[in-house]
Order: C-alpha cells, then sequence, then structure tokens
C-alpha cells in the first residue's frame, strides 16, 4: 500500500461521509444544522 494513501476503512468512511453532506446539502441542510446531523452519524462508522 502506498503509504500517501488512506487506509480502505479510513476512505470508506470519508466517501460516506462525502455522499452523506452532499445529501444533506441538496435538501438544504445547511452551516450549523449540517454539523449538528453530521455528528449523528459519524457516530455510526
Amino acid at each position: 500500500m502506498d503509504p500517501s494513501s488512506p487506509a480502505p476503512d479510513m476512505a470508506n468512511a470519508a466517501a460516506t461521509i462525502d455522499m452523506q453532506v452532499r445529501r444533506l446539502e441538496t435538501q438544504g441542510v445547511l452551516g450549523p444544522a449540517l454539523a449538528e446531523r453530521m455528528l449523528g452519524h459519524m457516530a455510526g462508522l
């Protein structure tokens, strides 16, 4: 594995977070409300 690339688990977690943030933004959830919503989702990662 290339030391400059993230571990597969971290890459999957990052992709999941990115996808969730994008989905919430399309629903109009922004700023502090977005952060609050994401804190709840990160516990499951």
